[in-house]
């Protein structure tokens, strides 16, 4: 059995836009534009968790941009696509991870930057939220690391640094080449 919850609306209706107040029976509180009944426009949605969102809707799913806070304090700061982040977007938790880059369905996917609590930041491609493919790291200490993942049968990689010393200098290069399957790595400098 569907339930529906008794909520009290106000506000006004202008060209079949609704623009008001709807507080739920659970204290959910949402302001903003409704049509049909649904979310639909720009609005704000606190509920009694401290969960806000604040930004676009189409009925009633987060869609277009808009900021996320959840409970815990991480937030989310991009586009959405029915009620989930994707596009592009930045998310930051209180323990200090920090991404921002492209989403697809929620999840890390394509080029973006990934900076642990640490300082270690990773610059690259990502894939299943994880860092998959070309990618740049830095190490908390400020030194530039180069990692490449590969995946997949004949999946081949070179990382290779060329610089002209002078006056006796040197190059510090830390590589790392991860690979699965039947993979082909090289490291020169």
């Amino acid at each position: 059995d569907l339930e529906i919850a008794q909520v009290k609306f106000e506000g006004e209706t202008i060209n079949k836009i609704v623009k008001g107040k709807e507080i739920t029976e659970d204290g959910d509180v949402y302001e903003g534009e409704m049509k049909d009944g649904f979310y639909h426009g720009y609005g704000v949605r606190t509920k009694l968790d401290g969960e806000r969102y604040e930004g676009h809707w189409v009925e009633l799913f987060q869609q277009g941009y808009g900021t996320q806070v959840w409970p815990d304090g991480t937030t989310y700061t991009g586009e959405w696509f029915e009620g989930i982040p994707h596009g592009k977007g930045k998310i930051k938790t209180p323990s200090g991870y920090a991404y921002e880059g492209d989403f697809v369905n929620g999840g890390f996917e394509g080029k973006g930057t990934l900076v642990w609590p640490d300082g270690q930041k990773y610059v690259g491609q990502f894939k299943d939220s994880q860092p998959h493919g070309y990618g740049v790291g830095t190490s908390a200490d400020g030194k530039k690391t180069f990692k490449v993942s590969l995946n997949g049968n004949g999946s081949k990689c070179e990382v290779i640094s060329r610089v002209v010393a002078k006056d006796n200098s040197c190059q510090n290069f830390k590589s790392t080449v991860i690979g699965n399957k039947s993979c082909y790595g090289r490291v020169e400098c």
